[in-house]
């Protein structure tokens, strides 16, 4: 209704003939673009499925057998799928260069079509080979593209081809598995990956709001991370996802300000991510050191163990991990709220690695007190989403608060080691808490009556004057 209304006065402000020109010419593009923004997103999505669908029909025919043709007829229509693309490819960048919709469909079409003659070239010539280096040569040759019209929906199937790269040697004994471990080509795959960085970069740098480019492309790239990063890094996992958490944060603050939450991939990744570790650690049925399971993992101490890539990507993960305590440190002072709680976190693991060790080397046990300060870290990053949510009226906030903090405490109710009467007194100071909370928020919200009523009296005894 505020919207609609809102919507209203704009347009109530964009026919009055007292309104200035400059003020009308700012409501005239505002006013087009909300006309005009729905449909030119429509018009992207079914040229991108035009194309995709285009490209899965050439592909299915090319999967007929050619043995009934000659040879050398084959070798050149090998070359045809290709050509046409380049055609639709070569009229974007001549005559359509300002289209968004000539630009994304022939870009991915020429993509699916460079594939499709690679195939047919190797299957007419018979060329040996298996999929790892038909893959290579694709994305060699369709990277180009990428650049050449700035094309963005090929990024999802370019990275997603990488990915063959990633998928973990699995060792096997006769007739079962024995055991995985890192590809051998995966420095192929960060090739790929570093050279998407830059088209990434430079969709993003742009001033103000965010479009749609942008917001699909850090969604890709937000689930494609966080559930690749286990394969990406095959050491120091647990370091590497609290880079990323930081590293989305700072992402989400340098480009996705004025967006609102469900334009910002990178915050709702790292409030995923944030949730599910710690419900997950917070339900570990061990009391003293839970905590640390993360840690325990990849201690310090085994690095010697290690060899290879799982040795490099440990020590990768360990100085990119004391990198992030760094600008956890200098910028911690000068944030609030939110950005407290994230920029908290990779101190929180600093002391408790430095508890790990002491523990290990020295033979004292502090470790309780790093699960509790990991415990109120919880609690107070749950309060915090709660409050939040209710002044701004954020209501999925709000849920994700009470879930993250009603499992949390569900979770500790079952598993605590205490005795009866210490947990009863402790979870009874527990619900005083929240009681206390309620009380603090109807002050508040009494308070906003109030002005709110002040507010409503004075302009209706203004109109009465008037």
């Amino acid at each position: 209704m505020i919207i609609e209304n809102t919507l209203a006065f704009v347009e109530r402000l964009h026919k009055s003939e007292d309104t200035p020109k400059t003020v009308k010419s700012i409501l005239d593009k505002f006013i087009n673009n909300r006309k005009t923004g729905g449909l030119k997103l429509f018009m992207i999505i079914c040229a991108i499925m035009g194309a995709s669908f285009m490209s899965a029909g050439i592909f299915a025919i090319i999967s007929h057998n050619w043995d009934d043709f000659p040879k050398h007829l084959r070798g050149v229509l090998s070359f045809v799928p290709a050509l046409v693309a380049l055609y639709f490819y070569y009229q974007t960048l001549f005559k359509h260069k300002e289209s968004i919709v000539w630009k994304e469909a022939s870009g991915l079409f020429l993509f699916f079509m460079i594939g499709a003659s690679i195939a047919m070239v190797a299957q007419t010539y018979q060329m040996d080979g298996d999929f790892k280096k038909f893959t290579l040569v694709w994305l060699v040759l369709s990277t180009p593209i990428i650049y050449v019209s700035r094309t963005s929906s090929i990024i999802p199937f370019y990275l997603g081809l990488a990915g063959v790269f990633l998928t973990p040697d699995i060792y096997w004994s006769y007739f079962f598995p024995t055991g995985y471990g890192p590809n051998e080509d995966l420095y192929i795959f960060w090739i790929f990956f570093a050279a998407v960085i830059p088209h990434v970069i430079m969709v993003f740098n742009k001033n103000g709001k965010q479009g749609v480019r942008s917001i699909f492309l850090s969604y890709y790239l937000a689930i494609y991370l966080t559930l690749s990063l286990p394969l990406i890094f095959p050491g120091g996992i647990a370091y590497w996802y609290l880079i990323l958490i930081v590293g989305f944060y700072f992402l989400s603050r340098k480009y996705f300000v004025g967006n609102s939450l469900r334009q910002r991939p990178f915050d709702l990744a790292l409030y995923f991510i944030l949730g599910a570790g710690l419900l997950t650690l917070s339900a570990a049925p061990e009391f003293a050191g839970s905590t640390y399971a993360f840690l325990e993992e990849e201690p310090l101490w085994r690095l010697e163990d290690y060899d290879g890539e799982k040795l490099l990507f440990n020590i990768l993960a360990l100085v990119g991990f004391l990198a992030i305590v760094v600008v956890s440190i200098l910028k911690f002072r000068k944030k609030t709220g939110y950005s407290k709680h994230i920029l908290a976190l990779p101190l929180i693991v600093l002391f408790q690695l430095i508890l790990l060790n002491v523990e290990h080397y020295l033979d004292f046990d502090m470790m309780w007190v790093g699960d509790w300060l990991f415990y109120l870290y919880v609690i107070g990053f749950s309060v915090h989403c709660l409050s939040e949510g209710g002044k701004n009226a954020r209501y999925p906030k709000i849920i994700y608060g009470l879930i993250l903090i009603s499992l949390f405490l569900w979770f500790r109710y079952a598993d605590t080691e205490m005795g009866f009467i210490m947990k009863g007194l402790t979870f009874m100071m527990a619900g005083a808490f929240f009681f206390l909370l309620n009380f603090i928020a109807k002050d508040d919200l009494d308070r906003i009556e109030e002005e709110m009523e002040v507010e409503t009296t004075t302009s209706n005894d203004e109109l009465d004057e008037r």
